[in-house]
């Protein structure tokens, strides 16, 4: 029942995106969330990285976890760019927060 209104409620957003932006427009939005989930799927697989060094490098984990620190922050910035500059809903943002927890 749960994954019924979810599909429902992603419809309905299409729908008003198509309305919004026409179809060309719709194009390129949706060409661009598939760039930046490309981008948190590569983030989850450094995640993954990370917690599987520091079981194996416990000294050396220190460091990669900074660089992923500055990655997941730059993560975050472009959310909220791509929010603000595309007026995309917040169900979209709500989503990426919950691929990286």
């Amino acid at each position: 029942m749960k994954h019924n209104k979810k599909s429902k409620s992603n419809k309905n957003i299409i729908k008003s995106y198509r309305k919004r932006f026409g179809r060309v427009e719709y194009r390129l939005i949706k060409e661009k969330e598939h760039l930046l989930e490309q981008y948190w799927s590569h983030l989850n697989e450094v995640k993954l990285l990370l917690d599987s060094l520091r079981k194996t490098y416990p000294n050396q984990y220190h460091k990669l976890k900074e660089r992923y620190k500055l990655l997941n922050e730059t993560r975050l910035s472009l959310s909220k760019y791509y929010l603000k500059n595309h007026n995309l809903s917040a169900s979209l943002f709500s989503l990426s927060e919950e691929m990286l927890t």
